[in-house]
C-alpha cells in the first residue's frame, strides 16, 4: 500500500508600485519674462533610458509630465518648454521661457527606469520681479548619483552689456571688448563659441595675470586696470560667423559665467 502525498502550492501575486527616488533638491531663481535653463547630469548606465521633466502633482509622489525626451540628440519642444537629451555628455537640458508667477512651483528632472525606481532631482523654482541679466551660473554637486548643473537668470553688474553685434570683412580682423564686474577680476578670462546644442566651446582663455595670450588666429589681451579684456580674431573665414560669449571661468565652484553675448557676421567686401 502506497501513501500518496499531495503538495499544496499557493500562488501569490505581488503588485509593485513604482516609486520615485529623490536624490536631492535644488532651489532655482528666475525672473518674470526671462528664461531659465536647467542641465541635469545622469550616470553613464542611464543614458539609454528616456528622460522627462515634470511638475509636482497634488499627491506626495505624483508628478505631471510636461515634456519627455523619447529620442536623443534632438530638441523636443512643447509650448514654452524645450528638452534635449545628450547621451554623449550624460546631460539633459531643460529650457523654460517667458517665466511667469504660475511657473513658481516644484519640478522633477527625472530618468525613467522601467525595472527600478525613477531617479529624479527636485527643482524648486522661484520667480521674481525685476530686470534680469541672462547668464550661466553653474552649480555642481559632489558625491551624488544624479547631479545637476543649473544655468540661471540672475542680476549682475550694470557695467556688463547683455548683447552686441559685430560685422567684419572676410579675410580681415575684428576686435571685441569684453567687460566684466570687479567681482570677477581674479577669475579666468574665457571666450567661447556657442554651438547648436547651447553648449559653448572654448576658443581662447587666459589667467588674470597673463597680459597677452594667443591661440591660432585668436589673441586675448588682458587689461586689469579698467575691467575689460579684448579678443582679436584675424584672417576671418565664413566659419567664424556665429554667436560668441565673453565669459569668466570660476574655480570655486567650477563654473562658467557668461557676461556678454556677441553676434559676429563675416561678409564679403563685394557684397
Amino acid at each position: 500500500m502506497f501513501n500518496i502525498m499531495y503538495e499544496k502550492r499557493e500562488t501569490v501575486t505581488l503588485q509593485l508600485h513604482r516609486l520615485r527616488s529623490c536624490v536631492r533638491s535644488l532651489y532655482v531663481t528666475g525672473y518674470k519674462g526671462r528664461t531659465v535653463i536647467i542641465d541635469c547630469m545622469y550616470n553613464q548606465i542611464e543614458k539609454d533610458h528616456h528622460k522627462y521633466f515634470c511638475k509636482r502633482g497634488v499627491t506626495l509622489l505624483s508628478c505631471d509630465k510636461i515634456i519627455v525626451a523619447n529620442i536623443s540628440n534632438m530638441w523636443i519642444h512643447k509650448e514654452r518648454f524645450s528638452l534635449y537629451d545628450s547621451p554623449e555628455k550624460n546631460q539633459l537640458t531643460v529650457i523654460i521661457r517667458d517665466l511667469s508667477d504660475n511657473d513658481q512651483t516644484d519640478y522633477w528632472c527625472a530618468v525613467d527606469l522601467p525595472l527600478s525606481l525613477d531617479l529624479y532631482t527636485e527643482v524648486r523654482l522661484n520667480v521674481l520681479e525685476g530686470k534680469a541679466y541672462v547668464s550661466n551660473h553653474s552649480v555642481f554637486t559632489e558625491k551624488q548619483t544624479f547631479t545637476s548643473m543649473l544655468k540661471l537668470c540672475f542680476m549682475t553688474a550694470d557695467c556688463c552689456r547683455t548683447s552686441e553685434s559685430k560685422a567684419a570683412y572676410l579675410g580681415g580682423s575684428v576686435t571685441i571688448d569684453c567687460k566684466y564686474p570687479e567681482s570677477e577680476e581674479s577669475n579666468i578670462r574665457y571666450f567661447c563659441k556657442e554651438d547648436g546644442n547651447l553648449s559653448c566651446k572654448n576658443v581662447i582663455m587666459a589667467h588674470a595675470e597673463n597680459n597677452n595670450t594667443r591661440t591660432d588666429r585668436f589673441i586675448l589681451s588682458n587689461s586689469r586696470m579698467n575691467g575689460v579684456y579684448r579678443v582679436t580674431i584675424s584672417s576671418l573665414t565664413e566659419e567664424d560667423a556665429g554667436k560668441y560669449w565673453c565669459a569668466m571661468k570660476r574655480t570655486e565652484p567650477v563654473s562658467i559665467a557668461k557676461l556678454t553675448e556677441v553676434h559676429l557676421s563675416v561678409v564679403s567686401e563685394y557684397q
